[in-house]
């Protein structure tokens, strides 16, 4: 159901669930049927991909489709590659990108790939593939990473990197998607939402505090501004940021009610 702010009111029907999948600019829509990922353009054309039954996500400008294709091993088996795949929507074949066990992927921009593929030591390997080229890049090395998440445009990636030797070296980091860059430690410890291509919203982790804070974090220069709101508290870490970045919309924990918090542009 679609809630209408102007109403307020549940006021139609979108679809039922679970939802379709959809691409970046909700254009095209797609779900798995048996082995194949079965898509529709904003015409209802139908066009179908065979993809092991994975769902394929849409690069930026809808031009290609990415999926990681994945074989089962049993226990004493030595583990298989797991291979990304990149495809054109609209013609030019499907191609092997890369290979590893436990490898996985993400579009980063309209042709720009991010590859993590984790080994046995605890540390990540995040790579950039171009898919057109297929030029690459290793971005960096981390031990204990998880939570790898791809801001608006793929000009920043954060993630958590925990369990570090130096107990001051966990937390949350970012990086710009460019060779050579550093890992930046962030001045917080806990959930965030993009606000922009190299802006955060962040609710840090406080132990035993009464009440959430939303900050706001600049990733440039690593400064987090306090917001001013009223007092919430968020269950489950469940809360999203709206397209214009001027709400929040979170779960209270008191009342279990979906809660809107205006934040402002």
């Amino acid at each position: 159901m679609r809630w209408d702010l102007a109403a307020p009111s549940l006021n139609q029907t979108v679809e039922p669930a679970p939802p379709e999948h959809r691409s970046p600019d909700w254009t095209w829509r797609g779900r798995v049927e048996g082995q194949d990922a079965v898509l529709f353009d904003s015409e209802g054309r139908e066009f179908r991909f065979n993809t092991g039954g994975a769902l394929p996500a849409f690069s930026a400008d809808n031009s290609r489709l990415l999926w990681v294709s994945t074989r089962p091993t049993v226990p004493g088996e030595q583990r298989a590659p797991a291979v990304v795949r990149v495809a054109g929507v609209l013609g030019g074949g499907t191609f092997d990108l890369f290979s590893a066990p436990g490898a996985n992927a993400q579009w980063l921009d309209d042709r720009r790939v991010l590859v993590t593929v984790p080994g046995d030591d605890r540390v990540t390997t995040m790579i950039v593939i171009d898919a057109q080229t297929g030029e690459q890049y290793e971005l960096g090395r981390w031990s204990w990473v998880r939570g790898t998440n791809v801001g608006p445009g793929g000009q920043y990636v954060v993630f958590y990197a925990t369990n570090q030797p130096d107990p001051n070296a966990s937390g949350v980091y970012a990086i710009r998607t460019e060779p050579g860059a550093p890992a930046q430690r962030l001045p917080f410890f806990g959930s965030w939402r993009w606000r922009d291509s190299d802006e955060l919203y962040a609710i840090p982790l406080e132990p035993g505090a009464a009440a959430h804070a939303l900050h706001h974090v600049d990733l440039n220069t690593r400064v987090m501004t306090p917001l001013s709101t009223a007092p919430f508290k968020i269950m489950n870490g469940d809360w999203a940021v709206n397209a214009d970045r001027t709400r929040v919309a979170f779960r209270d924990i008191s009342t279990r009610e979906l809660t809107l918090l205006e934040v402002g542009g």
